[in-house]
């Protein structure tokens, strides 16, 4: 199925946008770049890692009732990238969690999170329910690079404030739908990574020898109802505050 998805692609240049891309760095000016910004910010500039993930999850203010969820699609999710060849980082178990260790102040979080960003040449994360801490990271991803791969449940709206380029998904269930995103991700790794501009759009530029595409209109092609489009009438998730008396 991989291969003959990406055969059909390849045979219609015109209808992911090969023409009107301007590149605007290429694969070594991304890395130049890349390792530029996590010096300013005092992060480690060691080597990208191609096969490489960073996953973020919420965390700190997830609903006692929804952790276990959260939990369960983190790790359904984890499975599917190892079956693509992609070592992911799991914030969840990592030593710095705050289920974890409660003694890392914020700065050494935030830096030590940005520095996995920086390590991993994916963001791969299911955005379920508002987090801070997520948001932080997906535009962290953005500005260090990176290729964000953002998972949403099918019948979520999430905000519109959404970091751009990244790549944004849907799915009813990730169990079910595992070979799918399986293929998704190895797509993903057939590919140099450049950055560009698209009907004055910035995007993430897939390359491969002399071709250049525009990588989430590759993947919106070959798998258009995973395609995750803004629609006001569906629902956000509704959580309850069950100590607003901490506001006042």
């Amino acid at each position: 199925m991989l291969f003959s998805k990406l055969a059909n692609l390849f045979i219609m240049p015109n209808e992911v946008g090969v023409s009107e891309i301007k590149v605007l760095q290429s694969p070594q000016d991304r890395i130049r770049r890349q390792i530029y910004k996590s010096t300013e910010q005092g992060l480690s500039t060691g080597k990208e890692m191609a096969n490489a993930a960073y996953c973020p999850i919420s965390l700190t203010q997830t609903p006692e009732n929804l952790r276990e969820l959260v939990a369960s699609q983190q790790k359904t999710l984890l499975s599917i990238l190892e079956s693509a060849g992609i070592q992911a980082y799991d914030p969840l178990t990592a030593p710095f969690s705050p289920d974890q260790n409660i003694d890392y102040s914020p700065e050494e979080i935030y830096n030590q999170d940005l520095t996995r960003i920086h390590m991993a040449r994916f963001l791969v994360g299911i955005h379920s329910n508002a987090s801070t801490g997520f948001g932080v990271e997906w535009q962290a991803a953005v500005n260090l690079y990176k290729v964000p791969i953002i998972l949403v449940p099918q019948g979520l709206r999430i905000s519109r404030m959404q970091p751009q380029p990244s790549i944004i998904l849907t799915f009813s269930n990730l169990e079910t739908q595992a070979d799918t995103f399986k293929d998704i991700f190895e797509i993903c790794q057939t590919f140099q990574i450049g950055r560009g501009i698209q009907n004055n759009k910035p995007i993430i530029v897939g390359i491969q020898g002399r071709n250049h595409y525009n990588l989430s209109e590759v993947i919106y092609t070959a798998y258009p109802e995973h395609k995750y489009e803004h629609d006001p009438q569906k629902p956000t998730l509704i959580t309850q505050a069950l100590n607003p008396d901490i506001l006042l």
